[in-house]
C-alpha cells in the first residue's frame, strides 16, 4: 500500500513559521477545542466551522482568507496546519486545524488570526495523512490503442477520503481528461484535464476544489482516450488502502463526459488514479467553542472620568470606551496625585462605567484613575485616564435613596417645604410627577399639596380605591379608572392646562378627564407625604413640580432620567431625597417633620417582583430576560443561596444607566421582576445584577 509524495506535493509539506503574529495579525478568535474520548488525541484534524463573512465585511480579513493563521499559545511564533475547504465569505466557512495533542476528556485553547494585508495562503493538505494512491500506484504493461473511449474502474471509500489530485499512466504523453462520476447516479462530479507527463509514469494535477468521497458511495474513475490515444491494461484489482475495488469501468465511441457503463471483472484499463487524504476518525467528536473576537491594539484611555462625594463613599462615572473588543475597566485610588503608586480598588465589567468606591475617610481628599482593558488573549490595557478627585463628608453623597412615609393613620410625619413665592404662578398649567410605592389604602396617599388646607394644587391617591386624583382649590378630578397598586414602583403623573386633566401610569397617558381647574395663590408651605388631614404611605421618590403641561413624550422620555437641566422650561423643583431635602431647582428647602425615613430606590419601570421558589438555590444566578426580544414588557429571574443586597441596573448601548429594577436587600430565593421598557427606544439595552460578591451583565433587545 503506497503513499505517495512527488515533487508537486512539496507545497503540502508542513511550514515553520518563527515569527510572532503581534505585528503582523491584527485580530484573533480564541477557540475552544473539547476532547470527548478518555484517551489523548495526538495530531488530530478538528473542524471548525467560522463565520468569515463578518471579518471580510468589516475588512478585518482578506476577501481569499489567505490571512488565516493558527497558534496553540496566544501571540505564538509557530503556526499549526490548517486547510480552507470549500467557499469563504460564508457563515459557514469549512477550516481544517491540525491540533497536536488534547489530553482525555480535556480541552485546549487555539488561536485564529487573520488582518494581515500582506499574507498568503498557507492552506495546506499537511493537515491531513496522506497523499494516497487511489489506484494503489497499481502497473499493467499490455498497451492498446482505441479512439474516443473512456477507461477506468469502480471503487468504495471505507471512511470518508479527500480527494485533492487526478492523475494518470499513459504510454504515449497526451494530455488527457480524467472524469469523477458517482457510480449510482452517474452524475459527473469532478472533471479536469492532467497534463501530458512522462510516458510510463504517473503524474498528477491538482483539483481547483478538493473533493469529499464518503464511505459506502460507490464512484468511478475514468481517463478519456481521444483520437490515437493509448493505454495500458492488465488483469488486477489493486485498490488504495482506505477503499474497495470494484471492477474495470469502459465504453467506446464516446466523449469524456459519456458515463462508462460497461464492465469487467479483475482489470485495471487505463489507467487513471487519483491521490487522497485521510484524517483521524475520532467518536464522539471534539466538541469547538469558538470565543468573541478581539484585535491587538491596545485601547484608548477612558475619558471624562468624574467623582462625586459621598459619606464614606465616591461614586465614580467615566465615558464608555467605543472599541468592540472591551471587556472591563480597572479602578485605582490614591492619596496622591500620582497614578503610578495607584492602588487599583476594583473591576468593572464593560458597558458598566459606574464604580462606587466606599470605605473611604470622611475629609481625606482621594486621586482615582481607570484603565480600559480589551478581551484579548493576552490582555491589552490602556494607559490612565485622566484624574478625578473629591473629599468624602456627607452632605454631598449621591445615593439612590427615597422617602418612607408612616403607616397609613399617622399624621405627623412628612416634609414641609416653607411658603416661596415661586410656588404660585399666574398660568393655570401644572405637571406633577412622582414615583410612588403606597403602602396600603386605609387613608388617603398625599404625594404633594401645596396649600395644606387652601388646596390650591394637590397630588394624591384615594384611600378606598386607589385612584390618583387632582385637586385645584376646591376641583377634585378623579383618575377613576385608574388603580395604583400597593407595594410596587410605580411612575405617577398628572398634567392639568386649565380646562383638560390628564393622568399618567408609567409614562402612558392613562385617562383625560375634560374639566376646568383654577390653582390657588395662598401663601401658605407645601407638603411632600401629607395633605391636611391626609397622610401618605409606603415610599416616595423624585417628586417633581413644573409650571407648564408637560407632554406625552416628555414625562415619557424623562421618567428615568435623574438628573434633567436645571434649565429645562417650567420645571419648579425635583426632590431627590438623596442625600438631603435641599432640592435641585429653586432652592425650595424641605424639613423634615416627625420621624421620616429612608430606604434605598429601586423605582424605575419596576412594575413587580415575585418570589417564585421558596427552595434555595445552590448558587447565584442571572437568567436571560423572556422575551426576547420584547416590547415593552419583559421578565429577569435571578437566584440567590444566601441574604444579599441587590442591585439590579439598566444601561443602554453607550453604558448609561437607564434604569433602577431593584436596590434593596433580598432573602435568599429564586426571584422574576417584571420590567415595563415602554419609554425607551429600540434598541440593545443590559442589564446587570450585583449581589453580594457576585455580578453578572446580560444583553436584551427592544423591538417596537
Amino acid at each position: 500500500m503506497k503513499k505517495v509524495l512527488s515533487s508537486i506535493l512539496l507545497f503540502s509539506i508542513l511550514l515553520v513559521f518563527v515569527f510572532g503574529v503581534g505585528a503582523q495579525y491584527k485580530y484573533a478568535n480564541p477557540i475552544r477545542i473539547k476532547n470527548n474520548t478518555s484517551t489523548t488525541l495526538t495530531n488530530v484534524q478538528v473542524l471548525i466551522i467560522f463565520n468569515t463573512a463578518i471579518p471580510i465585511a468589516n475588512g478585518w480579513m482578506q476577501p481569499n482568507g489567505n490571512d488565516i493563521r493558527f497558534t496553540s499559545t496566544c501571540g505564538g511564533s509557530v503556526f499549526l496546519n490548517h486547510f480552507l475547504e470549500g467557499y469563504i465569505n460564508t457563515d459557514t466557512t469549512k477550516i481544517w486545524l491540525k491540533v497536536p495533542s488534547i489530553g482525555p476528556n480535556d480541552s485546549t485553547l487555539v488561536y485564529l488570526y487573520y488582518g494581515n494585508a500582506s499574507a498568503t495562503s498557507a492552506s495546506t493538505l499537511s493537515v491531513f495523512d496522506g497523499p494516497h494512491s487511489g489506484c494503489d500506484s497499481v502497473v499493467v504493461t499490455s498497451t492498446n490503442t482505441v479512439s474516443n473511449c473512456q477507461r477506468g474502474f469502480a471503487f468504495t471509500p471505507t471512511e470518508d477520503v479527500l480527494i485533492a489530485y487526478f492523475g494518470k499512466r499513459i504510454p504515449n504523453v497526451t494530455q488527457r481528461y480524467v472524469t469523477l462520476f458517482d457510480a449510482t447516479t452517474q452524475a459527473l462530479l469532478v472533471q479536469i484535464q492532467v497534463d501530458p507527463g512522462v510516458a510510463g509514469q504517473y503524474n498528477y494535477n491538482l483539483l481547483p476544489t478538493p473533493f469529499w468521497a464518503r464511505t459506502g458511495v460507490q464512484y468511478i474513475i475514468a481517463l478519456y482516450n481521444g483520437s490515437g490515444d493509448m493505454y495500458y491494461y492488465g488483469t488486477s484489482s489493486q485498490i488504495g488502502q482506505h477503499m474497495t475495488y470494484g471492477n474495470m469501468r469502459y465504453r467506446n465511441t464516446c466523449t469524456q463526459n459519456d458515463f462508462p457503463n460497461l464492465t469487467l471483472t479483475n482489470y485495471h484499463y487505463g489507467t487513471p488514479d487519483f491521490l487522497y487524504f485521510v484524517k483521524q476518525n475520532i467518536t464522539p467528536p471534539p466538541t469547538v467553542t469558538i470565543l468573541p473576537a478581539a484585535d491587538t491594539t491596545t485601547p484608548a484611555a477612558p475619558t471624562n472620568l468624574t467623582a462625586t462625594a459621598g459619606s464614606g463613599s465616591a461614586l465614580l462615572k467615566w465615558n464608555k470606551n467605543t472599541e468592540f473588543d472591551m471587556k472591563e475597566y480597572r479602578v485605582f485610588r490614591n492619596t496622591v496625585n500620582n497614578p503610578a503608586t495607584a492602588t487599583q480598588i476594583g473591576i468593572v465589567n464593560h458597558p458598566d462605567t459606574t464604580y462606587n468606591a466606599t470605605g473611604l475617610t470622611n475629609g481625606t481628599t482621594y486621586y482615582f484613575w481607570v484603565k480600559a482593558v480589551d478581551r484579548y488573549c493576552d490582555p491589552k490595557i490602556s494607559a490612565f485616564s485622566n484624574v478625578a478627585s473629591c473629599t468624602p463628608g456627607g452632605g454631598g453623597a449621591v445615593v439612590n435613596r427615597s422617602i418612607v412615609l408612616p403607616t397609613p393613620g399617622v399624621n405627623t410625619n412628612y416634609v414641609m417645604i416653607p411658603y416661596n413665592p415661586a410656588m404660585n404662578w399666574t398660568s393655570n398649567q401644572i405637571t406633577i410627577e412622582a414615583w410612588v410605592k403606597i403602602g396600603g389604602t386605609t387613608t388617603a396617599n398625599t404625594v404633594l399639596n401645596k396649600g395644606a388646607a387652601s388646596f390650591d394644587y394637590q397630588l394624591g391617591i384615594n384611600a378606598s380605591t386607589a385612584n390618583p386624583f387632582f385637586r385645584a382649590q376646591g376641583t377634585i378630578v378623579l383618575g377613576s379608572s385608574i388603580t395604583i397598586p400597593a407595594n410596587v414602583w410605580t411612575h405617577l403623573a398628572v398634567v392639568s392646562n386649565g380646562s383638560t386633566v390628564v393622568f399618567y401610569v408609567n409614562g402612558s397617558p392613562a385617562q383625560t378627564v375634560s374639566t376646568a381647574t383654577t390653582l390657588g395663590s395662598s401663601t401658605n408651605e407645601m407638603r411632600i407625604g401629607r395633605g391636611n388631614a391626609d397622610p401618605g404611605s409606603g415610599k416616595l421618590d423624585e417628586v417633581r413640580l413644573w409650571s407648564v403641561a408637560r407632554t406625552a413624550s416628555e414625562i415619557a422620555n424623562n421618567m428615568c432620567v435623574k438628573y434633567i437641566p436645571n434649565t429645562t422650561s417650567g420645571l419648579k423643583a425635583i426632590w431627590h431625597f438623596d442625600s438631603t431635602f435641599v432640592d435641585s431647582v429653586s432652592g425650595f428647602n424641605g424639613t423634615a417633620v416627625g420621624t421620616v425615613t429612608f430606604d434605598t430606590a429601586n423605582n424605575c419601570m419596576q412594575t413587580s417582583i415575585k418570589n417564585i421558589q421558596s427552595e434555595v438555590p445552590t448558587e447565584f444566578y442571572l437568567s436571560q430576560n423572556y422575551p426576547n426580544p420584547f416590547n415593552p414588557n419583559t421578565s429577569i429571574k435571578f437566584s440567590l443561596p444566601k441574604d444579599a443586597y441587590v442591585e439590579l441596573k439598566i444601561y443602554d448601548i453607550m453604558g448609561r444607566e437607564v434604569a433602577t429594577l431593584i436596590s434593596d436587600p433580598y432573602k435568599a430565593g429564586t426571584y422574576i421582576v417584571d420590567f415595563n421598557a415602554g419609554h425607551l427606544a429600540s434598541g440593545i439595552y443590559f442589564y446587570k445584577i450585583v449581589a453580594g460578591g457576585f455580578s453578572d451583565v446580560k444583553k436584551m433587545i427592544l423591538l417596537k
